[in-house]
């Protein structure tokens, strides 16, 4: 009877250190049920599915481990409204209703809770931020353009350079945290300057070597990297508009290229066209070429845009839109996207941000070489 008694506190002893290295979620959604939930890792800007159940009578559970703190996304079939979950391994249990999938209540994560208390932090900021351009929004759809620039200029901007200091700080207040290695990832990567973004990401404290997201932030730095004035250029094929593979090479070697991502569906690219049509046929004389690389998913679309819009010069397409091998190469995060080629091939420019700093550039370049 001992030995029994004995064989059995073993194993559970053993059971129990092996679930200590494990994470359960459980999960109730008040008014749902016979759906399929998806646990979504958040993975390169997407969210990825790595497990999936169906509810039982509105009740799931996940079980798996992570091996350090990693954010994620409990999504629902057909719905847009994720639930966000910090995960560690620990018995996390997840309380909503389909009202307000979101806004769910997590319990059993200290990480998570970390992270809930930034995210309040963080909307109180916001807020003011979301005020002012509803303002915004509102005065442009009136007419009221001059307003609306003096908002965004005496308002917009301070409120948005407040915010980059909120998170700046929090960041370097918890350099040893999962939380804010990941708010850097997310909320501050794409928005700093290399130097800057190296200083930071080397201030966060050894414990967390093997974050995968401060893994991610040293390939932007790497990718940043390759494309800095002077590098070679990546080159890549695609289809241009009579369907015959073309080489980014193949444009190169002559006059300074306007490398111009562009897609037909974007709004904003739209809006800088004009300066786009003005750039072309000041300086196409001089020696400059544009080849756009549309991040289009419809060729007929692409066509019509093209034609719609009579733009004169070199166009090319591989249909994946954000997907495309071209657009991650080259960082491409909005559009419109420029970089200028020197006449060897290499890259000449990276930086300019609207039609005027294009512009200011293009002029700076062309008429100095005259």
């Amino acid at each position: 009877m001992n030995r029994i008694f004995l064989l059995f506190f073993v194993l559970t002893i053993a059971f129990s250190c092996e679930r200590q290295g494990e994470f359960t979620i459980t999960g109730e959604a008040e008014g749902l049920d016979n759906e399929m939930v998806y646990l979504l890792k958040y993975s390169e800007g997407e969210r990825r599915p790595v497990d999936s159940v169906y509810m039982d009578d509105g009740k799931f559970r996940f079980t798996g481990r992570v091996d350090i703190p990693q954010f994620y996304h409990i999504g629902f079939e057909d719905r847009v409204s994720t639930i966000e979950v910090f995960l560690e391994n620990s018995d996390i249990e997840v309380r909503t209703s389909r009202r307000n999938l979101a806004d769910a209540k997590v319990d059993g994560s200290s990480v998570h809770d970390e992270y809930k208390q930034f995210k309040m932090k963080l909307i109180n900021v916001e807020l003011d931020i979301n005020d002012v351009v509803n303002d915004m929004e509102y005065l442009k759809r009136w007419g009221h353009e001059e307003e609306a620039e003096k908002l965004r200029v005496e308002m917009h901007e301070p409120l948005l350079e407040k915010r980059e200091e909120f998170l700046k700080d929090y960041v370097k207040a918890n350099s040893s945290s999962h939380v804010a290695a990941f708010v850097f990832y997310y909320y501050m990567m794409y928005n700093l300057e290399s130097d800057e973004l190296k200083e930071i990401k080397n201030s966060f404290h050894s414990s967390l070597a093997g974050s995968p997201y401060l893994e991610a932030v040293e390939s932007e730095l790497e990718k940043r990297e390759r494309l800095k004035p002077g590098k070679e250029l990546i080159d890549f094929t695609m289809e241009d508009t009579e369907g015959s593979l073309t080489s980014l090479g193949s444009f190169t070697g002559e006059g300074y290229l306007l490398i111009d991502f562009t897609a037909s569906w974007s709004e904003s690219y739209r809006e800088v066209l004009p300066g786009l049509r003005r750039i072309y046929s000041e300086y196409s004389d001089a020696g400059l070429d544009i080849l756009s690389v549309s991040l289009d998913h419809n060729r007929d679309e692409w066509l019509g845009f093209i034609e719609d819009e009579r733009l004169e010069w070199n166009h090319v397409s591989d249909f994946k839109q954000w997907q495309s091998p071209a657009a991650e190469n080259y960082l491409v995060r909005s559009i419109p996207h420029w970089l200028l080629i020197s006449p060897d091939g290499k890259i000449f420019s990276n930086r300019m941000k609207t039609i005027d700093e294009l512009n200011a550039e293009l002029e700076r370049v062309i008429f100095s070489k005259q």
